[in-house]
């Protein structure tokens, strides 16, 4: 499974990862954050895939572009 969830206790928000959308067109990987409360939507980022079959030099997940996991990083000012 390439995908990931993750409470933020400081923030108290739920952060979550989809890590491969397969829809007809385009493939991607979505982090979403939502309140955990209300389940509102406070944040998304959709990457959308470069190299959506691999290279084909070797089999398998290893040449193809995924997302696996997300964290949640404070900035720095």
């Amino acid at each position: 499974m390439v995908s990931d969830v993750d409470y933020l206790p400081e923030a108290g928000n739920i952060l979550i990862t989809s890590g491969y959308l397969h829809p007809k067109t385009t493939h991607s990987g979505k982090i979403v954050e939502v309140y955990k409360s209300t389940n509102e939507e406070i944040f998304e980022a959709t990457l959308f895939f470069e190299t959506l079959n691999g290279d084909k030099t070797v089999a398998g997940w290893g040449q193809t572009d995924i997302l696996y996991r997300s964290q949640r990083m404070p900035l720095i000012n």
